[in-house]
């Protein structure tokens, strides 16, 4: 049973699921919602991340595999809201090359796993079911194929 719904607006102009998000300073940027991506990834310059979001932590230096190869970059933790969506200390990925793309971020399906969530390109819109209130605060924990948590970091 649905208890509740969160629904975003899609850009009607884009060919991919993006959408407005409001970062810490409540600005808004745009974000690509992307099933093929594992974690969150920053696509614009660090400094401006930084600026988005003041309270980001860094957690490590890392290599994450990035279309066909691996990139190096930097792991910040940060409480992320998409909507009324609450992420803990959310991991996102930075790479140290900046990105030239049409959003600041690539938020990850993994980001909803366990939901159910419906993505309309034709009336452009996303809407994410919740069965409990308390499934609107979501961890982020990223596991190998065996179960095995994995920390995204390699000092």
């Amino acid at each position: 049973m649905i208890v509740r719904e969160q629904v975003f607006q899609l850009n009607p102009r884009a060919e991919r699921p993006m959408l407005h998000i409001k970062t810490d300073t409540g600005k808004m940027v745009w974000a690509l919602f992307d099933t093929g991506a594992y974690i969150p990834v920053w696509t614009a310059t660090e400094q401006l991340f930084l600026q988005h979001y003041s309270s980001a932590i860094f957690a490590a230096k890392s290599n994450v595999g990035w279309f066909g190869g691996d990139t190096k970059g930097k792991v910040y933790r940060v409480n992320f809201k998409l909507g009324e969506i609450i992420y803990p200390q959310m991991p996102i990925f930075i790479p140290d090359e900046e990105q030239i793309a049409p959003y600041s971020i690539i938020l990850s399906a993994t980001m909803l796993r366990g939901l159910d969530y419906n993505i309309d390109t034709r009336n452009n819109y996303m809407t994410v079911h919740f069965e409990s209130q308390s499934e609107m605060i979501r961890n982020l924990v990223f596991s190998d194929k065996n179960g095995r948590v994995v920390v995204l970091a390699n000092d």
